[in-house]
C-alpha cells in the first residue's frame, strides 16, 4: 500500500474493489487456514449458553448495524451491483460472524439433512426449534467458530481473494428476520471512517530527537502485511502511521504528536472491534514492538535490544517498551474483513467486553 502525505484511511466501495483482488489467493487454496473474512457455509447459528432468543436477535441487529451500511446507498450501476452481490456482500455478512464471535457467540454448522427439516420449518415451529438451541449447553450441529484470537496467529489465517456470502439457509439470519426488531443502518458517508493525516516512516539512522511536543516511536515489522497505528478519537485522532514490511524485515521510526495509538490493522483485517492501544507523551523514544506478521504469532516482542543499533545512540538510551492495554474500539468501516486483536498477558482497558473477556464457558455435564 503506498501512502500520500494524505491518506483517506477509509473504506469505499473502490477500495473495497480493488483490495480484494489483494486478499490472496482462492479460498479453496488454503483449507489447512481459518477463512477470517468468509462465513461458516450451510445451515449455521449462533450459540452462547445461556443466551435467549431475544438476547441473540438483539445481539445480531447490533452486529448487523456496526458492520453494514445501506444497501441502497451502494449505488446503481452494473459495476456497483456486481461488487455488492459478490465480494462486500461475503465481507459484509462475515463481518456481521466475527461481531457476534468477539462478543462470545460461538457458530455451529447442522448436517444437510437435519438442517433441512428445521428450515422447511413453519415460522411459529422454527422459532420453537430455535429457542431451543441457541442458549444450549452442548446444542446440535458441530462446532464451526468460536472465539480464539486468531488475527494473533497471522499464519494460521486467510483473506480469501473472492469469500463466499452467507448462505441463505443460515438459521440465526432467519431468527433475526423473524423477531421484526427495527434496523437504522448507517449511510456509506457514516462507515467510510475518518480521515487522518499519514506520518511517513524514515529508516533509523535518520533519526535524532523529536521535536519539541513530538514523540517517537520504533516499529519493526517481518513478513509481506501492513501494520497500522492510528491516534484515537479522545486523545486527537487526524494521526496515522504504518509500516508495510517484507519478509527480509522494515524497521522505521515515526515522529508523532502525543496521544494514544491504537493499532488499526494488520493485513487486510481490521481492529475496530479491540486491539491493543498505548500512550505516549512529548519527548517520549517509545518501542511499539517487533511483529511478526506472517508468523504462527504476531507478537510484539518489546525486548529494546533486538532494535538494530542503526538508531541514535542517545535515542536507545532514552528507548523504552510500549505499554500496551487491549480493547480499544472505534466505530467500524464497511467493506474490509474485521476482527478484534489481543496481545496475550496484557491487561484490558477499563471498560471492554469483548474478545476473551465475553467468552462463556458451557457447564459440564453431570
Amino acid at each position: 500500500m503506498e501512502w500520500g502525505d494524505k491518506m483517506l484511511w477509509r473504506t469505499g466501495l473502490l477500495a473495497v474493489a480493488l483490495s480484494a483482488a489483494a486478499f490472496g489467493v482462492s479460498a479453496q487454496s488454503r483449507p489447512d487456514r481459518l477463512l477470517i473474512s468468509e462465513p461458516v457455509q450451510g445451515y449455521a447459528y449462533y450459540n452462547r449458553p445461556g443466551a435467549t432468543v431475544e438476547q441473540h436477535d438483539a445481539e445480531f441487529r447490533d452486529c448487523l448495524v456496526a458492520t453494514n451500511v445501506q444497501r441502497n446507498g451502494v449505488g446503481g450501476s452494473v459495476a456497483h451491483q456486481w461488487v455488492w452481490g459478490g465480494v462486500i456482500q461475503a465481507i459484509g455478512t462475515s463481518a456481521i460472524e466475527n461481531c457476534m464471535i468477539a462478543s462470545g457467540w460461538r457458530v455451529f454448522q447442522l448436517p444437510a439433512a437435519e438442517g433441512r427439516t428445521i428450515a422447511r420449518l413453519a415460522d411459529a415451529d422454527f422459532k420453537a426449534r430455535f429457542a431451543g438451541m441457541v442458549g444450549a449447553p452442548t446444542p446440535p450441529g458441530v462446532l464451526a467458530r468460536t472465539w480464539d484470537n486468531q488475527a494473533s496467529r497471522p499464519a494460521r489465517y486467510h483473506t480469501p481473494s473472492r469469500p463466499r456470502a452467507q448462505s441463505g439457509d443460515q438459521l440465526s439470519a432467519r431468527s433475526f428476520r423473524l423477531s421484526g426488531l427495527e434496523v437504522h443502518l448507517r449511510t456509506p458517508e457514516e462507515a467510510s471512517g475518518p480521515t487522518y493525516t499519514n506520518v511517513r516512516g524514515v529508516p533509523l539512522d535518520r533519526i535524532v530527537a523529536p521535536a519539541p511536543g513530538k514523540a517517537i516511536v520504533v516499529v519493526g515489522g517481518f513478513g509481506n502485511r501492513w501494520i497500522g497505528f492510528a491516534r484515537t478519537a479522545d486523545t486527537g485522532g487526524e494521526i496515522a502511521f504504518g509500516l508495510r514490511s517484507s519478509r527480509r524485515g522494515l524497521w522505521h521510526a515515526f515522529e508523532v504528536p502525543a496521544g494514544r495509538y491504537r493499532i488499526v490493522g494488520t493485513g487486510w483485517v481490521n481492529h475496530c472491534l479491540g486491539s491493543p492501544a498505548f500512550e505516549i507523551t512529548a519527548g517520549d523514544v517509545v518501542y511499539a514492538g517487533r511483529f511478526l506478521l506472517e508468523g504462527e504469532t504476531l507478537g510484539p516482542t518489546l525486548d529494546v535490544s533486538e532494535v538494530p543499533a542503526q538508531l541514535d545512540g542517545t535515542l536507545r538510551d532514552r528507548l523504552r517498551p510500549a505499554q500496551y492495554n487491549n480493547g480499544s474500539t472505534t466505530l467500524c468501516p464497511f467493506g474490509v474483513g474485521i476482527y478484534p486483536l489481543e496481545i496475550p498477558g496484557v491487561p484490558f482497558q477499563e471498560g471492554y467486553r469483548g474478545g476473551s473477556l465475553a467468552v462463556v464457558t458451557a457447564p459440564s455435564p453431570d
